[in-house]
């Protein structure tokens, strides 16, 4: 009977083990204050877009940027930079000086770089719940995008979803799976809490083709 009582005993403190690790597990998002101080030895790029510059200051220095680009019909503009012994938040500066149609802001949990004059209205749409269970980064954005929010302004608009190619790094076969219940929220901040969750350090936005008909969203 003693044996028996010590197994029943056992097996719900091991749960409570797990269920705590799991807690511990969860993505939690970076104080973007601290991040935006951390010193950089260097910061160059060299005849590049505003895209890739945004890109690679996420991934060196761990801070989640969201990026809404401008359509691909706007004047394309190619920037170089060349920041050495300062701050991330000055190698942000000077990548947004580069091309002044953008500004950039910071929310709860990320970097959000807009363009100044035309915000995309799907950006702005507001939802009263978006829910997903188990999925991966991918799924979440196809959710996303499928969800009835979006659709309408889809819709109404004429703009299609077409994906550009992926961008590096993006491959979903080993990202996590996590589940998201989010209420009175907003595009941009469920995109932010889709990259967080799975790991991902970067969104961009996207319209192009000939009248800006399509839309994309990546991750990275």
């Amino acid at each position: 009977m003693r044996k028996a009582f010590g197994v029943k005993v056992f097996v719900p403190l091991f749960l409570v083990s797990l269920c705590s690790l799991a807690v511990e597990l969860k993505a939690q998002p970076v104080d973007l204050h601290k991040a935006l101080d951390q010193r950089l030895d260097s910061f160059v790029l060299e005849n590049g877009s505003i895209s890739l510059a945004l890109q690679r200051l996420a991934r060196e220095h761990h801070l989640l940027i969201g990026f809404e680009s401008l359509p691909a019909t706007e004047r394309d503009v190619k920037i170089n930079v060349d920041i050495k012994g300062a701050r991330v938040r000055d190698a942000l500066n000077a990548i947004i000086a580069k091309d002044p149609r953008y500004e950039w802001t910071m929310s709860q949990t990320a970097i959000e770089i807009r363009p100044r004059s035309q915000t995309d209205r799907l950006m702005g749409v507001e939802f009263n719940r978006f829910r997903v269970d188990r999925v991966n980064r991918n799924e979440a954005v196809d959710a996303f995008m499928n969800s009835r929010e979006v659709q309408a302004v889809l819709q109404n608009a004429g703009i299609r979803r077409r994906e550009f190619m992926s961008l590096p790094g993006d491959a979903t076969d080993n990202s996590p799976r996590f589940s998201l219940n989010l209420r009175q929220t907003t595009a941009r901040a469920i995109l932010n809490e889709i990259a967080i969750e799975s790991g991902s350090v970067f969104w961009v936005f996207s319209r192009y083709g000939q009248h800006n008909e399509f839309v994309s969203i990546k991750m990275s």
